[in-house]
């Protein structure tokens, strides 16, 4: 017997040892060796760089699925799909050079002063306003470039090398590979799509790791990487989560109003935007309906079961749908109080509240340590559109000591 729980155990170990991907990354232009590039899985703490002949080995963070980005000063990013069930014999990738600005088509230009204008904006949106983001810092924001569209009122941020991050508040020192950030400010909806790949800081003393700990643990809490693998698991309501029904009510007083001094302003030769109009038909109405919201928010008294939203589909990948929205409340931890603060007298309460919607019609893939895809079709409001910021990162290899 004993033998052969020895011989099992090679095995495992055997196989967490070829569980590698080996590579050679060249210029697909020459055909040149690049040494150098950075080579890691996105979200994790798993990288290495190039050899003198372009040669590379890095073994996966776990089993599941992965994206594995290839980037170099120069070069556009290069990504693709791993499998730990299906991992490639070798890797040859080839980096393209990126088009020069001459070759690209220009349809706003680049701000001078981008940083002065709107670097604050932008490191509140990436970063974010929370606790954890003021002891954040982004180490080169000389590599980002600004574009702002009057039309659309959109701002665009590019970075032509990666983004270098130092968050003393988690302990980790981030390169994030960003390859798209944009705000739209009159519908306040952002979008950012990156790559970041996350090394451990090095303490000084051992009471500076302790802390570290402790804020991980504490922003993972509630999370949507915590929800994601609540979710994988069928266990919700054991970590904590409620998820309800919702529906969005239009607010008809308000569009009524707005179309009454849309009228006004026309039979007047007046144009108002963004601002509360000042035409005499308006003064019987009390208070600006630009300050109103949009729309309400209205939950279900009823708990959702997990397994109304979601489902397996294979033995590794769970399958995530629904239609309209729904809400999740975290009821182990309130919102932290900057939050509440931050959100005002019209706050509803302390709880951590968040209201998610599926953008298209087919599901969220989901795997066991959280990660899902595609990422960008999962919109949050509420309480996660505030905190699922680069300051409250966890990398995807982030376990919980219990």
């Amino acid at each position: 017997m004993k033998k052969v729980w020895f011989f099992f155990i090679f095995i495992l170990l055997a196989q967490t040892t070829l569980a590698q991907i080996t590579g050679r990354v060249i210029d697909a232009s020459n055909q040149q060796p690049i040494l150098g590039a950075s080579i890691f899985f996105s979200n994790t703490s798993r990288g290495t760089v190039t050899q003198q002949d372009g040669s590379f080995q890095l073994s996966l963070p776990g089993n599941g699925r992965f994206e594995l980005v290839v980037s170099f000063i120069g070069y556009e990013t290069y990504t693709t799909t791993i499998l730990s069930n299906q991992i490639p014999s070798k890797l040859e990738i080839k980096l393209k050079p990126k088009a020069t600005e001459l070759d690209e088509v220009i349809v706003e230009p680049y701000e001078k002063n981008g940083w002065a204008k709107w670097g604050k904006t932008f490191i509140e949106l990436f970063l974010g306003t929370t606790e954890e983001s003021k002891l954040c810092k982004l180490l080169n924001p000389e590599v980002l470039k600004f574009r702002f569209s009057k039309k659309t009122q959109t701002l665009k941020v590019s970075a032509n090398s990666p983004l270098i991050i130092e968050n003393r508040a988690l302990g980790y020192n981030i390169k994030y590979q960003m390859e798209v950030f944009s705000y739209d400010f009159s519908k306040r909806y952002l979008l950012f799509v990156g790559y970041p790949f996350f090394e451990e800081m090095k303490a000084k003393r051992n009471r500076q790791i302790e802390n570290w700990r402790s804020n991980r643990a504490y922003v993972y809490e509630g999370s949507v990487t915590h929800f994601m693998r609540a979710l994988y698991r069928n266990q919700l309501i054991e970590e904590g989560f409620e998820i309800r029904s919702l529906v969005k009510i239009v607010n008809q007083n308000k569009a009524q109003r707005k179309a009454a001094i849309k009228e006004s302003m026309l039979k007047s030769n007046q144009v108002v935007v963004q601002s509360a109009p000042t035409a005499p038909s308006q003064s019987v109405y009390s208070g600006s309906p630009f300050s109103e919201p949009d729309s309400f928010s209205v939950a279900s008294s009823s708990l959702l079961p997990a397994d109304s939203i979601a489902f397996a589909v294979d033995s590794t990948v769970c399958g995530l749908y629904f239609k309209n929205y729904v809400q999740v409340i975290y009821v182990k931890q309130p919102a932290p109080k900057l939050y509440q603060q931050q959100q005002g007298s019209d706050a509803a309460n302390s709880s951590q509240i968040s209201e998610v919607r599926i953008i298209g019609d087919r599901p969220i893939l989901l795997l066991s340590n959280g990660s899902y895809f595609e990422p960008t079709e999962l919109v949050y409001q509420g309480f996660w559109a505030w905190s699922e910021k680069i300051s409250r990162m966890l990398p995807y290899d982030y376990k919980r000591k219990k």
